[in-house]
């Protein structure tokens, strides 16, 4: 339950530059007047407008006339407000200059007690500290707020989180993220949500002149609570209107053109009971009310920590099982990527410059030898028929045929297997048809065009004269010759067609191997970049694991100091019983007998509703 003191003991947190100070000083009971002048002072020569907490920093009334700043283990007594004023720069610019140690402690600020109005003597026992927000981007001082806040806020009798009415955004989770704040609404009875500048947004001056409720407290503390539940669900136990203050502070609310009158009275009452609920906290029932609900926090803080955890570790091994799958894919991707890679680079290894000069060779032998075939039938063709027609006719018959025979001999032996490798040579076929270097029309048209003149120009067809020396002799050597150029000079073509598809598969097959080497060190990018997530994944789940060890470990240690809190009561109470069994014992009459009767009888009741309270049956 913390050290026994006799002051009151707030906490304000909340954003810079929401009028922390202003309610800080209002709280603490300056004179109206005096409000200003101290802010200055506090602001340390800041302009208007930028934060004045430079530090955690702790309010109380001076027990004298003068100003005391208590920091770093060092006491500044300031004799004037110019001082003072002066010193509380210096203390800015340390922090500015990150030679604020997070190790140092609270700067504790005494106000001299001038400026306090006669009617704030019970605010003098009263300590705040004006915690500055979580938006703190230097990393030191964001550091120092944590520890203040694990070692000062759980001691607290009273937190109040402030926000200014136009953004309340300032109860979102990001926002309240200390320790000891964050939880809030699980012990809400330690906290109260202020709102400054409650009167200055347009909607809430319409609320009021439509609803006329200018003075009441209770519509507008009604009005806030769905409107801070935009930003955030509030649990069940926040939900209650007397832990909400709608506050206005200075001469900016009578800018409203609301009614002044009600409405500041109604101010003035709301920051009354405010004062009120800081005392009370500090009661001895107002303090062991806040040991239970710390009771009741360490359970549900766990509980939800613990739920967060777990819903990350399910995440992560969503994400991990998805990884994993991911490589496999790859993995098999990789795999048939790198053997289409082996056989294409096998394919393109065999096939050599003698492959394709085999290959072409074994075309134009196929076709010299069916040529040479050709030849003795159209020579047994003039020989039977000796005439000028015969000749033209066996012309015109042998280009045709040697024509359609070129195809048919590629087929043959580029597509039927006739010429290794095969799938190589299909390849090479495809590309190759039709054959258009091999035009055997204008090849013969040029070879025959000698002999197809001198036959034309002959008057008789038919030759009277077969001998040697004759003209059907010298006729019959010239179409011999000319249908061997017109073999050769086709086979010729044919080989350097086939060269040049030859060599045009060779270079498709070396883009394909280029395009699968690069998609295959695509994908072993890829799947080092998944390996390399996997491996994050798996240390943020160990992480999570270790983070979730850890919460269970703290659980543990903090429900058996829960339960040495719960055996304590017990002990007390066992002890009161006691004292009061005695005392009806020793009682000097009866009606005080009497009494301590009446006394002991409500203690049972008492043990009940507070075992009940903190969640254990009674008897335990």
């Amino acid at each position: 339950m913390g050290e026994r003191r006799e002051e009151a003991y707030a906490v304000v947190y909340g954003r810079t530059q929401v009028g922390k100070s202003t309610l800080i000083l209002n709280l603490m009971g300056l004179r109206p007047d005096a409000v200003g002048v101290v802010s200055s002072v506090l602001r340390g020569g800041r302009r208007a407008g930028c934060s004045s907490t430079a530090v955690p920093t702790e309010y109380r009334c001076s027990r004298d006339e003068y100003w005391r700043i208590h920091r770093n283990a060092e006491t500044r007594k300031c004799v004037s407000d110019c001082e003072a004023e002066a010193e509380f720069a210096q203390v800015r610019k340390a922090m500015e200059r990150n030679a604020v140690s997070p190790t140092s402690g609270v700067c504790v600020v005494e106000i001299p007690a001038h400026h306090f109005g006669d009617e704030a003597t019970g605010a003098r026992g009263t300590r705040i500290l004006d915690l500055p927000g979580v938006e703190a981007a230097d990393p030191v001082e964001r550091e120092f707020v944590e520890r203040v806040a694990r070692s000062l806020v759980p001691n607290a009798d009273l937190i109040l989180l402030v926000g200014r009415a136009d953004d309340l955004s300032f109860l979102s989770p990001e926002h309240v993220a200390l320790p000891g704040i964050a939880d809030w609404q699980y012990s809400p009875r330690r906290f109260r949500v202020v709102t400054t500048y409650s009167f200055t947004p347009e909607s809430v001056r319409e609320f009021a002149r439509e609803t006329g409720c200018v003075g009441d407290a209770a519509a507008y503390r009604t009005r806030l609570m769905p409107e801070l539940q935009r930003f955030r669900p509030l649990e069940s136990e926040a939900l209650k209107p007397e832990l909400y203050f709608p506050l206005e502070f200075g001469d900016s609310w009578r800018r409203s053109g609301l009614d002044q009158t009600p409405l500041k009275t109604m101010v003035d009452g709301l920051m009354k009971q405010l004062r009120r609920d800081i005392a009370d906290a500090m009661t001895p029932i107002g303090r062991l009310m806040g040991a239970l609900d710390a009771h009741i926090v360490v359970a549900k803080v766990h509980e939800a920590r613990l739920k967060v955890i777990t819903e990350s570790e399910k995440r992560l091994e969503r994400a991990c099982d998805a990884r994993a799958s991911a490589i496999a894919q790859l993995e098999m991707t990789l795999q048939k990527e790198m053997d289409r890679l082996a056989k294409k680079k096998a394919a393109v290894a065999i096939v050599t410059d003698t492959t394709v000069a085999h290959g072409a060779r074994s075309l134009t032998d196929r076709l010299r030898d069916w040529a040479l075939r050709k030849q003795k039938e159209i020579q047994g063709q003039i020989t039977e028929n000796k005439n000028t027609g015969t000749f033209l006719s066996v012309i015109g018959n042998a280009t045709q045929s040697l024509g359609r025979r070129i195809p048919m001999i590629a087929e043959e032996l580029l597509v039927d297997g006739g010429v290794e490798p095969t799938v190589f040579w299909k390849r090479v076929y495809k590309l190759s048809m039709p054959l258009k270097a091999a035009n055997v029309s204008g090849i013969a048209e040029r070879e025959f065009a000698a002999l197809r003149s001198k036959l034309e120009d002959y008057v008789i067809e038919s030759y009277w004269f077969t001998e040697e020396g004759s003209d059907y002799f010298s006729d019959v050597n010239a179409l011999m010759a000319a249908y061997e150029r017109l073999t050769e000079r086709a086979a010729a073509a044919l080989t350097s067609e086939l060269t040049a598809r030859a060599q045009e598969a060779r270079c498709q097959l070396r883009d394909e191997v280029r395009l699968l080497e690069s998609r295959a060190l695509e994908t072993k990018h890829v799947l080092i970049a998944e390996r390399f997530a996997i491996d994050r994944i798996k240390a943020d789940l160990t992480e999570c694991n270790d983070a979730r060890r850890r919460a269970e470990r703290t659980c543990q240690e903090e429900m058996e100091r829960s339960h040495q809190f719960i055996a304590l009561l017990a002990e007390e109470y066992n002890r009161a019983v006691e004292t009061t069994y005695r005392s009806i014992i020793d009682a000097p009459d009866a009606v005080t007998a009497f009494e301590e009767l009446v006394y002991g009888s409500a203690l049972p009741a008492a043990r009940k509703g507070v075992l009940a309270r903190i969640g254990n049956p009674a008897g335990q």
